[in-house]
């Protein structure tokens, strides 16, 4: 799964178990507002950190601290968001 280690290299799984905030970054993305939570992690309005006048706002789900540590979640967050 190509996508899954791009995904690790660019936001690195220690990062869920870091207490995020909003105004915190993951990438080039600024977390804004957490929308919701469930058993796997929580889920967050984010903007791109984009050069020039449109931002691009996205969804991201970040890892419970938890269940960062669980092959099995990140097999199941991976066939999720395809």
């Amino acid at each position: 799964m190509a996508w899954a280690r791009e995904s690790e290299r660019r936001f690195n799984m220690s990062t869920a178990n870091q207490s995020l905030k909003a105004g915190d970054s993951l990438g080039s993305y600024q977390l804004l507002l957490p929308i919701g939570q469930g058993g796997m992690g929580r889920v967050w309005v984010a903007r791109e950190k984009a050069a020039g006048a449109f931002a691009r706002w996205v969804a991201i789900k970040t890892a419970l601290a938890e269940t960062s540590t669980n092959q099995k979640f990140w097999t199941a967050l991976v066939d999720e968001a395809h």
